[in-house]
């Protein structure tokens, strides 16, 4: 019998992905000075909202087309995140102490003003829209337009997926072949799954984990103790910041924060090399992105 064969019933075993290699970690401190090599491929804080403004003014600039003053109701008010935040847990003690495992009041999303029938179809377009049926590019929904298969209203045709969909195309995909920014986002989520499953990051959880348990407290998981000690209820009790202070006490003196974050760096250096191409075009389009924003902020 062949060594190399398997019989029918035995299913083929997926070895593990090799473990990146990675650097002595220095001390990080609560991580705000901290950058991923992925970072610049997404918009920062001040970016985002440039964008959430623009698209606003997009959507009123298409509403105005078929005779309606829209307004844009104003972004909520919120503290941009510094570094990688709480992205392998808490991290900062003056957040710990003053919120425990909670956070100030998020800043709610006014809702939309209130619209007549046509108004609302051509913000929206048709409530019966098929999401996988719109066009993938703003270059697309104009040639759709010059085809005459759109819908009217006041004499001008309806873009699919109205000025809502109009006003993301025009800002993240105004050619076909656009990089879709999912993209950048599933890249992150991988280096990040792949970081957290790495042996040298459990060997950190460990030693936070032995950390917290000589101040009494059995958690395992960095990320959420709060969850393992049912302290959901009430996440900036007294209960919680006690805890949640400790915690952050834990992360620094096992430099757990920085061992995490040269792991996934590394892994984000390997992805980096292998995706180079794509994430080139990427970041063209996101620096074009961000002068047209500018461009309709100003």
């Amino acid at each position: 019998m062949s060594l190399s064969g398997c019989s029918s019933g035995e299913k083929e075993r997926k070895l593990p992905e090799p473990e990146v290699e990675v650097g002595a970690a220095r001390d990080a401190g609560d991580g705000q000075e901290l950058r991923l090599p992925l970072d610049p491929y997404f918009a920062s804080p001040v970016q985002a909202e440039i964008l959430d403004r623009a698209q606003g003014v997009l959507k009123a600039k298409c509403m105005k087309r078929y005779g309606f003053s829209y307004a844009p109701p104003p972004l909520p008010k919120t503290d941009p995140v510094e570094g990688i935040g709480n992205r392998y847990g808490i991290s900062d003690p003056a957040v710990a102490a003053k919120f425990g495992y909670g956070g100030p009041d998020a800043g709610v999303q006014a809702e939309e003003p209130p619209l007549g029938e046509k108004e609302s179809f051509v913000l929206n377009g048709p409530e019966e829209l098929d999401p996988d049926s719109l066009p993938d590019s703003q270059e697309e929904v104009d040639a759709l337009a010059a085809g005459g298969s759109a819908k009217m209203v006041n004499g001008v045709a309806v873009p699919p997926g109205g000025c809502l969909r109009e006003s993301f195309l025009k800002l993240y995909a105004p050619q076909a072949g656009a990089v879709d920014i999912i993209f950048t986002q599933n890249l992150e989520r991988e280096s990040f799954a792949r970081s957290r499953s790495d042996s040298r990051v459990k060997e950190a959880a460990s030693a936070w984990s032995a950390c917290m348990r000589k101040s009494g407290y059995e958690v395992s998981d960095p990320m959420n103790p709060g969850n393992e000690l049912n302290l959901t209820e009430d996440l900036s009790g007294e209960e919680a910041v006690a805890t949640a202070v400790k915690d952050v006490d834990c992360k620094k003196r096992t430099n757990f924060i920085r061992r995490w974050f040269e792991v996934e760096s590394a892994y984000q250096r390997e992805i980096l090399e292998r995706e180079a191409e794509t994430l080139k075009k990427a970041k063209a389009e996101h620096e074009a992105r961000m002068r047209l924003a500018a461009s309709l902020v100003k």
